[in-house]
């Protein structure tokens, strides 16, 4: 009969449950936040009203230490989301065209975060490292995505997760 040491089984699973958790911290908004912050905006997007397709942005970029509370969302189409993305890597300026000195607290993860970005913001340090090329991919990724679901049948858009 083989003995397992308690002290090992232990650590395991606090290194799983610590794993889990940090895992979490990177996943974006939950499906609660996301359903909050459309109610918020009546289901559309802010900038041009439409309802479909709609992706939840953060204010304040997650890569600049942004939170997943309900404050820091806004519904936005694709193409205004990638557009403020770049905007807000490469100016420091948050949706809806505010300096991010000028974001709520709530928007990030800690005060500390907030601290280190408006010190880059204010002496003109990069937001964030290879900003533009992360922003690019990200846009180019998705019309590849589009473009290979227009010739399936039944295409609506985005489509559906499955």
């Amino acid at each position: 009969m083989e003995r397992r040491n308690p002290l090992l089984s232990e650590a395991l699973f606090i290194s799983a449950t610590a794993l889990g958790l940090l895992s979490l911290s990177f996943c974006g908004f939950s499906s609660s936040t996301k359903k909050r912050v459309l109610e918020n905006y009546d289901n559309k997007c802010p900038d041009n009203g439409q309802s479909k397709g709609l992706q939840i942005h953060h204010r304040v970029e997650q890569c600049m230490g942004g939170s997943d509370r309900e404050v820091n969302g806004v519904p936005l189409t694709p193409d205004i989301h990638h557009y403020w993305d770049a905007h807000t890597q490469q100016t420091g300026e948050v949706y809806p065209g505010i300096p991010i000195t000028e974001a709520p607290p709530e928007c990030f993860k800690n005060e500390e975060a907030r601290r280190r970005i408006i010190f880059k913001y204010e002496h003109g340090l990069p937001l964030v490292e290879n900003a533009v090329k992360y922003v690019v991919k990200s846009v180019r990724r998705h019309k590849e995505k589009i473009h290979k679901r227009k010739g399936k049948k039944g295409y609506r858009g985005q489509g559906k997760r499955r």
